[in-house]
This record gives structure tokens, sequence and C-alpha cells, in this order.
């Protein structure tokens, strides 16, 4: 069973968003399931360094639309992304030193919760901004 499920309510209406949200589903799912399954300290890293990866991309990408479109709440919504960046890379750095020996699912119930309300909140606000501005598709 995954951790996270996409749904129609996670869309923001901006089809390259959309994918790299679906992409950080999957990936979430994926370190789920490894943590789940008892994966090698080796296995859940790198699972982690990818999410982490897919996500800081997906940052990149969508900051980029907020500069080509003069978005507003810019400020805000960058603050929000290296918020949580800091979660993850805290998250991993403990897991590395061993300060975790392992992922829970408690712990990461509560970073899908952090994308979740950021993807509900956030994002759904920015992508009503940029769908005014057509950049649905």
């Amino acid at each position: 069973m995954p951790l996270l499920t996409w749904t129609d309510e996670l869309s923001v209406g901006v089809a390259v968003i959309d994918s790299d949200h679906r992409n950080v589903v999957d990936k979430l799912n994926d370190l789920f399931d490894g943590a789940q399954t008892a994966q090698s300290k080796e296995k859940i890293d790198k699972l982690l360094n990818e999410l982490i990866a897919l996500t800081a991309a997906h940052f990149v990408r969508e900051e980029q639309l907020f500069a080509q479109t003069e978005y507003p709440d810019v400020r805000t919504h960058r603050a929000q992304h290296a918020y949580l960046c800091k979660q993850a890379l805290t998250i991993q750095q403990e897991f590395r030193s061993g300060v975790i020996e392992s992922l829970s699912p408690e712990a990461l119930d509560v970073l899908k919760n952090k994308l979740v309300n950021h993807m509900k909140g956030f994002d759904k606000k920015c992508g009503q901004y940029l769908c005014a501005r057509d950049l649905e598709a």
C-alpha cells in the first residue's frame, strides 16, 4: 500500500508542475516501500537522495515559472521551498550519521504531510495564478 496516492485534489492545473508532483509522490512511495521492506541503508539513502534531487529540481522549475510570470507571492513560496528542503536534508543527515537508524513510517508520514500541505496550499494558489496566464499546459 502506498504512503500517498495521487489524486486530482493534488493537481494544480499546470502540466509541468503536476508531472513533477507525480514524480515526487512516486519517489516518496518508493522510499516508503524501501523502508517498509527493510532495504539496506545504502538503498534507503539512494532513494532519499533521489527524492531530494527530484524535489529540488521541481522547485527550480517552479521558481523559473514565477520569474517568467512575475508571481506576486514569490518570496513566501521560495521560503517554503527552502523550509521543505531543509527538513528533507535534516532527515537525510540524521539517517546518514546514524542519529536515526531507519526511516520510520511516522517520519515519512510527517514528510508526506508537509509535501501534501504545500501542494494543496501554496502550489494550488500558484497554479491558479499560472493558469490565469495560460500556463495550464
